[in-house]
């Protein structure tokens, strides 16, 4: 409901309107194990195996509790009447389970039926495998997770290597690009918009998950010098929600990661690196953080 007051389309909006029949398995969500190629900061072990060593050695407990996580769900189900399909991770350019749900497809599955969307970080280009299906299904929408320019997402999206848009604006004309708005971004989201590719449309999935990255969850005169820039009105309205101030939870978390990675929040965001610089917040303790992954 949050997504929906904030202007943004929510899944449930998503899904009434997209499936009229409701009496058969029309769409199912790929996402058969959690192997990743990154380690963005607002993401877990559950999404990404890569970020289990950091929970583990912060908050002593992992998200997922195994280093990686593997269904083969997909081949008990009726897909008889399915029509949607989306694949996402992990990573599923890099996803061995992906891969080994290609592979039973063959057999299984008409991809000259098949509505197909990916969501992929881009940082990979597909085998033939994987091309092959993107290019002989009936339709292809590609969601590239992209969170800003580039020192930007860079800091985000731990890992991360350029996009090749020439190889995904060859696959189809219906693309996007999800962006997770955060603490880490919110103001430099405009120019990123300014600077988007042509043809490419932009989706904003607002953080709400590990807490203290989350909009509305920041000092109140944080938000002041947030919308002192142009920032997109999804976001602004989101971040204007009433929130818990978290900002001791986010200081804890932002070293910790600064020792992993050496962000340069300076470059990436420099209202926030000058904020950090002059409060007098103390960071929180893990034990506190702990209580909000588990």
């Amino acid at each position: 409901m949050a997504k929906e007051v904030s202007g943004e389309h929510s899944l449930r909006e998503y899904y009434n309107n997209l499936y009229e029949d409701n009496t058969h398995l029309q769409g199912v969500d790929i996402s058969v194990d959690n192997v990743c190629n990154l380690q963005c900061l607002m993401c877990s072990s559950e999404y990404s195996h890569a970020c289990g060593a950091r929970e583990q050695q912060f908050l002593g407990v992992r998200y997922n509790p195994n280093n990686t996580s593997r269904n083969t769900r997909y081949t008990q189900l009726d897909w008889t009447h399915v029509k949607y399909i989306k694949l996402f991770g992990g990573e599923p350019t890099y996803s061995p389970g992906i891969k080994q749900f290609l592979t039973w497809a063959d057999t299984h599955i008409d991809w000259k039926n098949i509505h197909v969307e990916i969501v992929t970080n881009g940082t990979r280009i597909p085998d033939a495998q994987l091309d092959g299906v993107l290019r002989s299904a009936k339709h292809t929408r590609v969601v590239i997770s992209q969170d800003g320019i580039e020192p930007v997402n860079q800091l985000i999206r731990q890992g991360t290597t350029p996009t090749d848009w020439t190889y995904w604006e060859s696959i189809t004309d219906d693309r996007y690009i999800n962006t997770a708005a955060s603490i880490y971004n919110a103001p430099t989201l405009k120019l990123f918009e300014d600077t988007v590719r042509p043809g490419w449309r932009i989706h904003y999935e607002m953080v709400s998950s590990p807490a203290m990255l989350d909009l509305r969850n920041m000092p109140e005169d944080l938000k002041c010098l947030y919308v002192e820039h142009t920032i997109p009105e999804p976001v602004r309205i989101w971040m204007q929600q009433p929130g818990v101030d978290l900002f001791d939870q986010f200081l804890a978390v932002h070293r910790a990661y600064n020792t992993l990675y050496n962000l340069n929040l300076a470059q990436a965001n420099p209202v926030l690196n000058q904020y950090i610089q002059q409060t007098n917040a103390a960071p929180a303790d893990f034990d506190s953080i702990r209580k909000a992954y588990v």
